[in-house]
């Protein structure tokens, strides 16, 4: 046989087993009017590939009613343009599996269409997958108490078996798609449409590919893609209309969540759009194992979105947030502050999950430490805050970057409070209220060309209080400034102000009462 002949009959051979490898569902029996359950006929495709080591379950175009689908290894789900997989909305439906639900591990419904310890897992096609949401959404009302029971369940015993979800008594919304503890996954080109909850949700992942999907959800806390104790995630040009928020971040909730659950790392959302929900990147508070390197670029927000990036952090559940950079994205029209830092110091017993924070002031527990944030490259038309930091008083937010920020029209600027070694480089705000920046218990902060474009008729430009270590260089104030530095607070020293032309204010500095008498303040 020749080469040519020789390499001829490879390609017929290998494009043999590429058909071999497809399962049509409705080969198995599958009806494509909506109505008729598919569920059989799905699972018998799956099986089907699995039983052949791998290969494509294939949703021709058409509506095709099922039940759960659980897909295996080397298994690709394909939903064909023009095809509609559409969830049953019963939740006798689905399984009840080990699962987390609020941060805590517990046994609840599985995902709709889930994948459990599997290896080369995918979802693709130009088709969509519609979970039917608005049966789930009412749940939102009663799920309070179940999560409720849940973290108590969860200090009293380490036993996820023990706490027992998925019930008339206890129902908590399942994700759409679910894919646990699972490694190298893809979901790409469709849609999903009304999840219950969580568009997909990742939970002890690693390896894992959202490419090019579009996630549509109207009902209360339906987060796009939800990033819980997995490594090595990328989310890379899907678009996101929900009701919560884009790609949530998280590693569980509860002292005992530190220790016992995996973090989540090596994150990546890069060139994604987002139209409607809260934030676009959120993390925590269930974060208690920690969330570190994530890198977040090319986004844009626009209307109905509440923010970019939320820290949200609670002290005696939540655990180390580090390694954050945020770049190239532009927003507009902001319904809440663009950039969120959100800690609490004092958790409700609620949410403390187990170990809660003692009270005493002499709790070994700390609070956790957020760090090394680097947001640049962000411009912002129309927002409610520009920036909002409040750290953990005995843990303030450390090594945080903004450079090259330009937000405009925002009812209120830059607002940072406990935090330390703060860096400001070119910056632009314009607000309706408030200063420029005001610093609150801060330390060892530089601010280098910070430029105010619109400022109230009263106050200052720049605001310190408790603040020591402070340096200061091109500000640049508005026309009829009233103020341009205001120094409060016994804590506040070592300021200094250089290379400012402060002729558009009335006022250089204005010094409270309450200063040191030692303050050391310089004005070049």
């Amino acid at each position: 046989m020749t080469r040519a002949a020789a390499a001829v009959l490879l390609a017929l051979v290998l494009s043999l087993s590429a058909r071999a490898a497809t399962f049509t569902i409705t080969d198995f029996g599958a009806a494509a009017d909506g109505k008729s359950d598919s569920t059989v006929a799905i699972d018998r495709a799956v099986e089907a590939a699995s039983a052949a080591g791998g290969g494509v379950v294939r949703v021709p175009p058409g509506t095709f009613l099922t039940g759960g689908v659980e897909l295996r290894s080397n298994v690709t789900l394909q939903v064909d343009k023009g095809a509609t997989l559409l969830l049953d909305k019963n939740p006798a439906r689905y399984r009840v599996i080990r699962t987390r639900w609020g941060g805590v591990d517990c046994h609840n419904f599985a995902g709709l269409i889930s994948a459990r310890d599997a290896d080369r897992v995918a979802i693709t096609g130009e088709g969509k997958i519609d979970g039917q949401g608005a049966a789930w959404w009412p749940w939102k009302k009663t799920e309070a108490h179940g999560l409720r029971r849940l973290r108590d369940l969860a200090q009293s015993t380490d036993d996820a078996k023990q706490r027992v979800f998925g019930t008339a008594r206890d129902a908590l919304r399942p994700p759409l798609v679910q894919f646990a503890r699972c490694t190298n996954v893809t979901v790409e080109g469709v849609t999903l449409a009304n999840a219950p909850m969580a568009g997909v949700h990742l939970l002890e992942c690693d390896g894992a590919a959202i490419r090019k999907v579009t996630v549509g959800a109207a009902g209360p806390d339906t987060d796009g893609v939800l990033v819980d104790s997995s490594a090595r995630v990328r989310v890379e040009r899907c678009s996101f209309q929900t009701g919560g928020d884009g790609v949530a971040l998280a590693a569980g909730f509860g002292l005992a969540a530190r220790h016992s659950y995996k973090p989540t790392d090596a994150v990546v959302v890069r060139d994604c759009e987002f139209k409607l929900g809260r934030a676009a990147v959120s993390i925590g508070p269930d974060s208690a194992a920690g969330v570190r390197n994530v890198r977040a670029e090319k986004l844009t927000l626009a209307g109905n979105m509440r923010g970019l990036l939320r820290i949200a952090s609670d002290a005696g559940a939540s655990g180390d947030v580090t390694g954050v950079a945020i770049s190239d994205c532009k927003l507009s029209d902001i319904s809440g502050p663009v950039i969120e830092i959100a800690c609490t110091d004092a958790p409700s017993s609620a949410h403390a999950g187990p170990g809660a924070l003692s009270d005493r002031p002499d709790s070994p527990i700390k609070a956790p430490k957020i760090s090394d944030l680097q947001i640049s490259k962000l411009t912002c038309d129309g927002a409610r805050d520009a920036i909002k930091v409040r750290g953990h008083a005995g843990s303030p937010v450390t090594k945080l970057v903004f450079r090259d920020v330009e937000i405009t029209r925002a009812q209120t600027a830059a607002s940072l409070r406990h935090v330390a070694h703060v860096t400001l480089d070119t910056v632009r705000l314009s607000s309706k209220s408030g200063p420029a920046l005001t610093l609150d218990r801060a330390a060892h902060v530089a601010v280098d060309h910070l430029r105010a474009d619109a400022l109230p008729k009263s106050g200052p430009m720049v605001a310190l209080k408790n603040a020591a270590h402070v340096a200061l260089k091109r500000l640049a104030p508005p026309r009829n400034t009233e103020t341009l530095l205001q120094l409060a607070g016994p804590q506040t020293n070592h300021v200094s102000l250089a290379d400012t032309d402060a002729k558009n204010a009335k006022t250089v500095v204005e010094k409270k009462s309450d200063l040191p008498a030692d303050l050391v303040l310089t004005v070049e």
